[in-house]
């Protein structure tokens, strides 16, 4: 369903074969000492350092919120490519806002909340086109203008500027 939030379709790489899996995320407000980080599919790890991330970067708090998030369908995946979804999808949780429909996403992001490349950027994009994804989010690439290149930029054209941002625009 297009209309709920917390879900984002990422562009995943199996060997050199590219197919569409959806991640989910959610996040609720906590009423324990110590919020719940639970993962479902991939490494929790990754999860806790891409919310250090969104912190840091985006001055978000998720420190009284559970954070819950898997993978569709039961699968397991080690693609560093699920982390510009898995932002994209806790993010669309925090602001209880759907992602564009059809929209596809693929990047690792770093430390400094950069998108980086991952393996296999063009076959990723050509099976988004073909399979009529659009818009696409996915790191710089020679010839795309579109691409995303931090999580701010992420945030910005997903869900506007960070309340950060209109207060130091006034």
């Amino acid at each position: 369903d297009p209309d709920l939030p917390g879900a984002a379709v990422v562009m995943a790489l199996d060997g050199q074969r590219p197919f569409a899996v959806e991640v989910q995320a959610l996040v609720s407000r906590s009423w324990l000492s110590i919020p719940r980080r639970t993962g479902l599919g991939f490494d929790i790890n990754r999860l806790h350092l891409l919310l250090a991330v969104l912190e840091k970067r985006l001055k978000l708090n998720f420190g009284q919120s559970d954070v819950y998030v898997k993978i569709g369908g039961g699968l397991r995946m080690q693609d560093p490519g699920l982390d510009l979804g898995l932002v994209a999808a806790l993010l669309s949780s925090f602001f209880d806002r759907p992602a564009p429909e059809r929209a596809v996403f693929w990047g690792e992001v770093d430390l400094n909340g950069r998108i980086r490349p991952v393996t296999g950027h063009d076959p990723r994009l050509t099976q988004s086109e073909r399979l009529g994804y659009a818009p696409i989010f996915c790191p710089a690439s020679p010839g795309r203008r579109s691409a995303i290149a931090s999580v701010g930029d992420l945030n910005r054209v997903l869900f506007g500027p960070t309340q950060e941002e209109r207060t130091a625009k006034k």
